[in-house]
């Protein structure tokens, strides 16, 4: 009986190692995204990213990030604002005249 466990151990540990990518010659997996560098992609894509400059980009909660920017203002200034939004919402930032909005003024 305790040989059959070792043998069943050792067929499961080959088939394990068989399976993991680096091992087997494949390709591992990309790694993953952090919250900030989601942030920014997404920010770079948002229309507000054209009229907003000295940008911050800070993980705050699990998903969330705060994109601090100076955004350009109705008067010809910029005002310092800011928004807390989900990662893969900060695309939909707009700037409405100075202050970070999501979709629409």
């Amino acid at each position: 009986m305790t040989s059959r466990i070792l043998i069943s151990s050792i067929v499961f540990l080959a088939v394990a190692l068989a399976a993991t990518p680096a091992l087997s010659g494949g390709t591992p997996p990309p790694p993953q995204k952090t919250i900030v560098e989601e942030c920014t992609e997404n920010w770079n894509k948002s229309s507000a990213s054209r009229s907003c400059q000295n940008v911050s980009i800070v993980k705050v909660l699990n998903y969330r990030c705060r994109v601090t920017a100076d955004c350009q203002n109705s008067g010809g200034g910029t005002t310092r604002t800011w928004k807390v939004v989900e990662r893969y919402d900060s695309d939909r930032l707009v700037n409405c005249s100075g202050h970070l909005r999501r979709d629409n003024c």
